[in-house]
């Protein structure tokens, strides 16, 4: 029954077949039959009077997980005894991956973040320093930036609005100018009898 299990060292688990009694009927030990009873040990009262299949037990210092179930039409039981650091190993485990995984995700946005802020930060500025010095009647070159977002769109109508400004300017220029010449003239008109 147990040639299989027999074959591969597992001294992390024991399958046994045990009656209600708690002796052992069948092992991958066969030392063990007729011999081992584990109706003394409160973990196997406890899932025989419950009828519990799975049961978590601490046993000599060691985690361990037993599995409890009955053989129908009989009286007996198969046992599974599993130390319960072998069974959470894997979870473990891929729970470190999960964690390094998750890491190299945030790492891999943050440089997806940084690669798309950086150049959009520096055309924002260069965007600002424009306008600052159009803003102190510098003339400055316009800075248009060849861009297909919100940025290149900015940089758009930054310079429109500048070459709308500019003309707007030159226009009051031209018309204060206009009237001071004008004042002038009436002023000398005036002054001067006819």
């Amino acid at each position: 029954m147990f040639e299989a299990l027999q074959q591969e060292n597992r001294p992390w688990q024991q399958a046994l077949v045990v009656n209600s009694s708690g002796v052992v009927a069948a092992s991958m030990n066969d030392a063990d039959i007729g011999v081992v009873s584990y109706a003394g040990r409160e973990w196997f009262k406890t899932m025989l009077a419950s009828k519990l299949q799975y049961y978590e037990f601490t046993e000599d210092g060691i985690e361990k997980v037993a599995s409890l179930l009955a053989l129908k039409g009989t009286d007996l039981y198969t046992l599974v005894i599993t130390n319960r650091s072998h069974l959470t190993a894997p979870v473990q485990e891929v729970e470190r991956i999960s964690r390094f995984a998750v890491l190299l995700a945030v790492l891999l946005s943050f440089l997806g973040i940084f690669a798309v802020l950086t150049p959009a930060t520096r055309d924002i500025r260069r965007l600002a320093a424009y306008a600052e010095s159009t803003g102190e009647g510098q003339d400055a070159a316009p800075v248009l930036l060849e861009r297909n977002d919100e940025v290149g769109a900015l940089s758009q109508s930054l310079v429109d609005m500048v070459g709308k400004l500019t003309e707007m300017i030159s226009v009051a220029r031209q018309a204060t100018q206009a009237k001071s010449d004008f004042l002038a003239r009436m002023s000398h008109e005036i002054r001067t009898p006819m």
